[in-house]
């Protein structure tokens, strides 16, 4: 557990080092990477991450403020926004994603007993 928990900070700082972006918004900009559009809205950020509204939405808002994220009016529900990544957000979002990739595809190759003891 020590050893995923250093490889799992090392491969952090590498990827805050890349995008100089804080842990939250580089926890969204991963997010929103991943994750379909029409789920991608402040308040079920907030419940994915574990974090508070404010704490979400302050990340939000300095992720538009640095061109990475926008907001796009809901088709079905035009009420509401969709947070969607941004053509420099998708970049780099790829790049971060990128220092994890070893990491992923060594787990990858475990069967799944092995997974399940590893988490």
């Amino acid at each position: 557990m020590a050893a995923l928990d250093r490889i799992g900070d090392a491969l952090h700082v590498l990827a805050r080092r890349t995008a100089e972006l804080s842990s939250t918004q580089l926890r969204v900009l991963a997010w929103l990477h991943i994750g379909p559009p029409p789920a991608a809205r402040s308040t079920t950020l907030a419940r994915e991450l574990n974090v508070a509204d404010p704490t979400v939405s302050d990340a939000i808002g300095a992720l538009i403020r640095k061109g990475l994220v926008a907001r796009r009016r809901d088709p079905v529900d035009g009420r509401s926004h969709q947070l969607v990544l941004t053509a420099e957000g998708r970049r780099t979002a790829a790049a971060v994603h990128r220092w994890t990739a070893q990491a992923e595809i060594a787990v990858s190759k475990l069967d799944r007993a092995e997974s399940e003891r590893m988490l």
